[in-house]
């Protein structure tokens, strides 16, 4: 019969292994640490550092401080539109940041850039509510990080109008870490446009994704331009393109006058021949010069319409 203290090796080797394993896996994690800049009862703006296992800043490299215009920054918020649903089962493009969410973000936003260092991201998140039936209310919750490195507007979303009270994701918690960590499962996509990109995955495996669908970058040169976006339609949705615009009609070509139908038609036409003046405006070059045989009929008809002398009486 063993002994308990032999019995209880494997126990404690397999619990010392356990610790070990958690404590590998928690190396390679991170995290964060907020400064709150704004917040309201729908809106939170806060800055977020990253920190490792040891307490110390990650480095990032961000392009901050950033003194970004209020106009810059509409523009941008405004470009980024995203559509659930894939392939066949598609919904109509919406913004990410809806109008009224927008003008409550901006000043706080700004101030967040103003402020921010290198490697500190603005962490933004806002709820929208909805009520049907004037019962029932729906709470939508979007949230991500913004900043700028290089030349490009960056935007990472955590979630995405999620659901948390009344709808079926109410049972569900929304993700809560790092979304430029690695590419997030989502049902929707981004509506790409001119100047605008997904960031690259350095993930590697069978199943990584080469792309980030949670992530949108944003040339500041091309995207920031200030282009005029049209509003999609139904026939722009679904693959239509517009019609342009019909040419204007040229201007008709000036003709040179015809001669009335009348002298063209009666003995006057025969002046081509007889070397009788014109009227003002026409020319005869060009006109075939009637034959012979024309004109000795013209002279035989000639010779019929004059009055002929009286016989003389016998």
């Amino acid at each position: 019969m063993r002994s308990p203290i032999q019995t209880n090796r494997p126990v404690r080797a397999l619990a010392a292994c356990l610790v070990v394993l958690s404590a590998l896996l928690g190396c390679g994690r991170s995290r964060s640490s907020f400064l709150e800049i704004y917040r309201d009862e729908n809106i939170e703006v806060r800055l977020v550092e990253w920190k490792d296992q040891s307490g110390g800043t990650i480095p990032r490299g961000f392009d901050h401080p950033w003194p970004v215009d209020a106009e810059t920054l509409e523009r941008l918020l405004s470009s980024i539109r995203y559509r659930r649903g894939v392939l066949i089962q598609r919904d109509k493009a919406r913004d990410v940041f809806p109008a009224d969410v927008r003008k409550g973000l901006l000043d706080p936003l700004r101030q967040a850039f103003d402020r921010a260092g290198p490697d500190q991201a603005v962490d933004f998140s806002f709820l929208r509510r909805e009520t049907t039936l004037a019962v029932f209310q729906r709470e939508y919750l979007t949230d991500g990080v913004l900043f700028r490195k290089g030349d490009a507007f960056h935007c990472a979303l955590r979630n995405l109008a999620f659901e948390t009270l009344g709808g079926p994701e109410a049972g569900e918690n929304p993700f809560t870490g790092d979304p430029t960590e690695k590419p997030l499962r989502t049902d929707w996509a981004f509506v790409l446009q001119e100047g605008q990109s997904l960031a690259r995955s350095a993930s590697s495996g069978l199943f990584a994704k080469a792309e980030f669908p949670n992530w949108i970058l944003i040339d500041l040169a091309r995207g920031a331009a200030g282009a005029e976006t049209v509003p999609e339609t139904e026939e722009t949705a679904a693959g239509a393109v517009p019609a342009e615009p019909e040419a204007a009609a040229a201007p008709p070509v000036p003709r040179e006058p015809q001669p009335p139908p009348s002298a063209r038609d009666s003995g006057e036409a025969s002046g081509l021949s007889r070397g009788r003046a014109m009227p003002a405006g026409f020319s005869n070059r060009g006109a075939r010069r009637p034959s012979a045989l024309f004109r000795s009929g013209l002279r035989t008809l000639d010779s019929f319409s004059r009055p002929q002398p009286p016989e003389p009486w016998i």
